[in-house]
């Protein structure tokens, strides 16, 4: 029984022949499963051959965004006083994060009255100064410098007015340009303006000195005294730039003589009242500037009592707008 040995044989059989067949059918499935394990490996080196060309390629080309120019003035308002000399403007600062050059420096004046205007002395170059102009309300500075020389340009403008009743609120905005063309936002200051009283003015009809065009030959006649009485002006004009009323009105002889008397009539307005004694009379009341000049133009000369003598007259008048005297 141990002689025929056909389990052995069928044993090689199957093992060898088998087996081999089987095994090219699993390597077309190896085969196809590395290589989705290479392709991963393949995968990353587009990947990583991409990634590189977006951190280049921007690399050269941002470059950083330009800031305009800062600038402030350093004090919180400028005091005018009416009718008196050109004041200083407030020392400024100026800045420029990119350290640009600054090319052009503007000071312009928001509601302007007549008479404002702004004054700079002669900078050193190489900066320019250009003259006010008054239709734009602006003086200019120009010129290729560093933020210091303009400092010290700006520090020779000024500022005045010739509005005899100006009214608040002026300002000034100051504004520059850098050498890249960026205007920076405006600094703002306030210009406050002392008001000043001004006194009114008085004018008696130039060269007519009242109807009769002379008062020099007057004759006293003890039975018709007030007969030879004359009114002091044809026309009189009174101003003040800074009131539409007056309040007071003085007219005197000046080195009067006995006799000589001065009367008022103070019909034309209700508002006012006079008091005479002789040679001086006072009108008093808050009434417009024409009420008072009809009130002086009415007033008369006379004289009460034979004079001591031939002599010339003068006569003082002046109104008041209760500050101030003409």
């Amino acid at each position: 029984s141990p002689s025929p040995s056909p389990s052995p044989s069928p044993s090689p059989s199957p093992s060898p022949s088998p087996s081999p067949s089987p095994s090219p059918s699993p390597s077309p499935s190896q085969s196809a499963s590395p290589s989705p394990s290479f392709s991963p490996s393949a995968s990353p080196s587009p990947s990583l051959s991409a990634s590189p060309s977006p951190s280049h390629s921007p690399s050269p080309s941002p470059s950083p965004t330009p800031f305009p120019p800062f600038v402030h003035f350093e004090c919180a308002e400028v005091l005018y006083e009416e009718d008196g000399p050109p004041v200083p403007l407030c020392p400024i600062t100026i800045s420029d994060i990119d350290a640009r050059r600054i090319v052009r420096l503007i000071f312009r004046i928001s509601s302007p009255q007549s008479g404002d205007r702004l004054h700079i002395a002669p900078v050193a170059p190489p900066l320019v100064s250009s003259p006010y102009d008054a239709n734009n309300r602006t003086l200019v500075l120009s010129g290729t410098g560093t933020a210091q020389e303009y400092i010290a340009a700006a520090a020779l403008a000024s500022y005045s007015t010739s509005q005899q009743d100006p009214r608040p609120p002026h300002t000034l905005y100051l504004t520059v340009v850098d050498e890249d063309g960026l205007e920076s936002a405006p600094a703002v200051l306030p210009l406050r303006i002392q008001p000043v009283n001004d006194r009114p003015v008085l004018d008696l009809a130039p060269g007519v000195l009242n109807s009769r065009d002379s008062f020099v030959f007057l004759e006293f006649d003890p039975l018709h005294p007030l007969d030879y009485s004359v009114e002091l002006c044809a026309s009189a004009i009174v101003t003040d730039p800074d009131n539409a009323s007056l309040k007071s009105a003085r007219i005197e002889v000046i080195q009067p003589f006995d006799g000589d008397v001065l009367h008022v009539n103070t019909s034309a307005s209700s508002a006012l009242e006079a008091l005479c004694l002789d040679e001086v009379c006072e009108i008093a009341g808050d009434a417009p500037l024409d009420s008072y000049a009809r009130a002086i133009c009415a007033t008369t000369y006379g004289l009460s009592a034979a004079p001591n003598g031939a002599g010339e007259r003068q006569l003082s008048v002046t109104v008041s707008d209760g500050v101030a005297r003409s």
